[in-house]
């Protein structure tokens, strides 16, 4: 997806994190136009989530990585389990003749609007670069069947299964926004508040650009202050 965002690789999103504690968090109600900042909210929509696109958990943003890989046929599933219990994170027994098939990556989702408190910004996710926590899971092909149907042409079967990593941004969820900022029209302006008659119909906006990219960090952590 040549105008959404990509996900960061893990050597630099950790060096980001790590020059990003250096930099202290402005308010949003404090953010100056043209301003290179770093703000922190809760993440919130203006319209419905979009579906994840392995397990179709409800997210704003989601960043997917995936590859198919054989068992040895040996290795018999424990079909009277849940699906949800045989999603396993373990890989013995892969068939070692059957080469894992990588799938190309997804990224996606909608714009964000964040609040701090002291106000609201709208994040444009279009060639924002991501940088998301999770981990790699192991599914059976047969429970990720729509998922495959669009993107390989091979049939699900005991024996082969479905290695993914899906990472998502999800309403209610901490998130650390590095960019230049802008103001542009707000087409829901607050009916009262503290701020001037023009600024309360002005919102900020962090929007990515060739000279000024825009980066997203997730926190998991449930305060703003929790991390620098």
């Amino acid at each position: 997806m040549a105008d959404g965002p990509s996900l960061m690789d893990d050597k630099e999103a950790t060096s980001l994190r790590l020059e990003l504690r250096r930099i202290p968090r402005t308010p949003i109600r404090d953010v100056q136009g043209d301003a290179l900042v770093k703000v922190r909210g809760f993440v919130a929509l203006e319209g419905p989530p979009v579906a994840a696109p392995v397990t179709g958990a409800p997210c704003a943003v989601y960043s997917v990585d995936a590859r198919l890989v054989r068992r040895a046929p040996s290795w018999t599933p424990l079909l009277w389990e849940p699906a949800a219990e045989r999603d396993r994170d373990d890989r013995s027994n892969l068939w070692p003749d059957w080469p894992s098939a990588d799938l190309p990556r997804e990224a996606g989702g909608r714009d964000l609007v964040l609040d701090d408190g002291t106000g609201r910004a709208r994040v444009r996710i279009g060639q924002a670069h991501l940088s998301l926590l999770g981990n790699w899971r192991v599914s059976l092909s047969a429970n990720r069947a729509p998922f495959l149907a669009s993107r390989t042409s091979q049939t699900p079967s005991p024996d082969l299964e479905l290695e993914y990593r899906e990472l998502t941004i999800v309403p209610g969820e901490i998130l650390t926004v590095y960019g230049r900022a802008s103001y542009e029209a707000d087409p829901d302006p607050p009916l009262s508040g503290p701020h001037p008659y023009r600024a309360a119909r002005l919102r900020c906006a962090f929007v990515a650009a060739p000279s000024s990219p825009l980066y997203l960090v997730q926190e998991h952590v449930v305060a703003l202050d929790a991390v620098g």
